[in-house]
């Protein structure tokens, strides 16, 4: 019977529903793990923003302006850009 078992038990632990899968397995539960955590650090970031805009009107004005681009009536909204930079004028390579 030990004979049997010490044949045995490592062919099934070698199988590929043995170790492998218990190695595969563990390496999708971290993955899944972290990405549980990120989605709860983004969970808790949401919330804390929810609760803002439920409780402060400047919370909503800035979520407007910068999102929705919204203005009050009485505002201008002004757009810069960046002039276009010239390319340097090239020098003939001397012969």
């Amino acid at each position: 019977m030990l004979i049997a078992s010490a044949v045995f038990v490592p062919i099934q632990l070698l199988r590929p529903e043995g170790l492998p899968r218990l190695y595969d397995l563990q390496r999708e539960r971290d993955t899944t793990s972290a990405h549980n955590e990120r989605l709860a650090r983004e969970l808790a970031r949401l919330r804390l923003e929810v609760s803002a805009l439920r409780q402060d009107p400047e919370s909503v004005e800035r979520v407007a302006r910068d999102k929705l681009g919204l203005v009050r009536k009485n505002e201008i909204l002004v757009y810069f850009t960046s002039p276009k930079t010239a390319a340097a004028p090239t020098q003939p390579a001397s012969p």
